[in-house]
């Protein structure tokens, strides 16, 4: 009785796999046709959220203005 339950919940299990894989394609073909989903949202900015090339012109320099500067030195032998 108990492999009985068991190959059940693991037909179910398989089938729910596949149902969510196979809808998952259908989502995917809907959104490259007309235009739904994730990649129609990522693109727009609400008017209180600052857009991409805003946030990269406000960015500072990290480093000091001597960072990377060439530094004469001399060899010291031993």
């Amino acid at each position: 009785m108990n492999f009985l339950i068991f190959i059940i919940i693991l037909v179910l299990l398989f089938g729910a796999i596949i149902l969510f894989s196979v809808l998952g394609f259908i989502r995917s073909v809907f959104s490259a046709i007309f235009g739904l989903g994730r990649r129609r949202n990522s693109y727009q900015t609400s008017p209180d959220q600052p857009s991409y090339q805003a946030d990269s012109k406000s960015k500072t320099k990290v480093f000091e203005p001597t960072e990377g500067e060439y530094v004469d030195f001399e060899e010291v032998k031993d």
